[in-house]
């Protein structure tokens, strides 16, 4: 049997301040992340700035 055990690094308040910066350090280890936050926006817009600084 063959176990693929992925881990993940869940985030919440992702889109200001601590939570903001603990997702930028984690994704540049290559964390696999779950991030929640109130507004949609904010957080939209560091998925994108993480996915870009990953090209």
């Amino acid at each position: 049997m063959i176990h693929n055990i992925e881990k993940y690094t869940v985030i919440t308040g992702a889109s200001s301040g601590i939570g903001y910066e603990s997702a930028k350090a984690f994704a540049g280890r290559g964390s696999h992340l779950i991030l929640t936050a109130r507004r949609k926006s904010r957080l939209e817009a560091l998925r994108q700035e993480i996915l870009i600084s990953k090209m």
